[in-house]
């Protein structure tokens, strides 16, 4: 049996290290603000209700429904769920 090197992104090997970074710093700062929201709603709303998932999850859709939308309407997502 043969093993086969993984495939993450379509591009060269040089290009695959890059988009380790991107992901890696943009999941870091991610985690960050996010801890930071939860502290900051924690403090001024109480722990009552969890407001801080609320806001976060509802804000993270509205963003990736208005990238989603840009991008479609750019043309820059074509091959997105294979559809053309």
């Amino acid at each position: 049996m043969t093993r086969r090197k993984a495939v993450f992104v379509a591009r060269g090997e040089e290009g695959a290290s890059m988009g380790f970074l991107i992901v890696f710093l943009g999941g870091g700062l991610g985690a960050a603000l996010r801890h930071g929201v939860n502290l900051l709603s924690a403090r001024l709303l109480g722990t009552g209700f969890n407001y801080a998932t609320l806001f976060e999850n509802v804000s993270g859709s509205v963003v990736m429904g208005l990238l989603v939308g840009y991008f479609a309407f750019k043309g820059a997502c074509r091959s997105i769920g294979g559809y053309s």
